[in-house]
């Protein structure tokens, strides 16, 4: 295919976290054409999360479509810095030119931008999924409906044997900055679940600048497993592969074999997002 070309175009909006695996094609995209000597020029699309860096980074030998490369959960990038840091730090050498996008600084969430959402996908119909997709993508590697199948994806996890009130109480008890829970009763039109009466959780998130989604994710995820230990599980492997969805997407297997406690983990987001944080300057197009 790239044959037949001088350069390839990539014009695609991303949502700046890690499994969202648009990304996943751009960092494919720029070892090809590195590897054939074609450019790879990036039309650049400001992050609708900002320049924030939360959760852990994909630690080595977790590489797979759903995390290519080791970023943090919520890395903070747009697209064109992120071709930039991936092209230097692998050496790749490719002749890549990102566009910049204009009006646009790291401080700036979708919101701020005055720009309607346009959905990137179908299961990101709104910015407020958006907003919590990080953490609560964690539950497509489990047996818990991440909300697919529902007007609410990501923001609405549950299943048929929990306690919508029992959930929620549990979870407001934490405390957690930035969110509020109502209980949700749903049945799936599609995806884990379909057709089944469930019930869990509704994720509302009150104020984005102290929200974490990778907390509440993690949170969430303990309590579930806590509160249904009996009927909690895990996926199997994924799709042919040697490790499980869940490992894929938490980029290293410390949840699914219970490597660290909730506390050693959510020590591990911060350490990690300050080492990505610094990391990743050398490669900013935006202040």
């Amino acid at each position: 295919m790239l044959d037949q070309v001088d350069a390839v175009v990539y014009d695609i909006q991303d949502l700046g976290v890690r499994y969202y695996t648009f990304i996943s094609t751009m960092i494919y995209a720029l070892e090809e054409c590195a590897r054939h000597k074609k450019e790879l020029i990036i039309l650049d699309r400001y992050n609708p999360l900002g320049g924030r860096v939360e959760g852990n980074c994909l630690k080595p030998g977790f590489e797979s479509f759903i995390g290519a490369y080791p970023l943090c959960m919520r890395y903070g990038l747009t697209v064109g810095e992120l071709a930039l840091m991936v092209n230097a730090e692998k050496n790749l050498g490719c002749r890549l030119t990102v566009i910049p996008c204009e009006g646009w600084n790291r401080h700036t969430m979708h919101p701020q931008t005055g720009h309607v959402w346009v959905m990137p996908s179908p299961g990101m119909p709104r910015y407020e999924t958006a907003l919590v997709y990080a953490g609560t993508c964690l539950f497509e590697g489990t047996n818990i409906s991440e909300g697919r199948g529902t007007a609410a994806p990501f923001e609405i996890i549950g299943a048929p044997f929990i306690d919508a009130g029992k959930l929620v109480k549990h979870m407001t008890e934490k405390k957690l900055p930035g969110v509020l829970f109502s209980p949700a009763y749903f049945t799936p039109y599609f995806s884990k679940f379909k057709g089944e009466a469930c019930q869990g959780i509704h994720i509302h998130v009150t104020d984005s600048q102290v929200f974490r989604s990778t907390v509440c994710g993690l949170e969430l995820l303990d309590a579930i497993k806590t509160i249904y230990e009996d009927r909690f599980a895990f996926l199997d492997p994924y799709e042919g592969s040697t490790r499980r969805m869940e490992d894929l997407l938490f980029g290293s297997d410390q949840l699914t074999e219970k490597t660290a406690s909730k506390e050693e983990l959510l020590a591990g987001f911060e350490s990690d997002a300050k080492a990505f944080s610094e990391r990743k300057k050398a490669y900013h197009l935006y202040e």
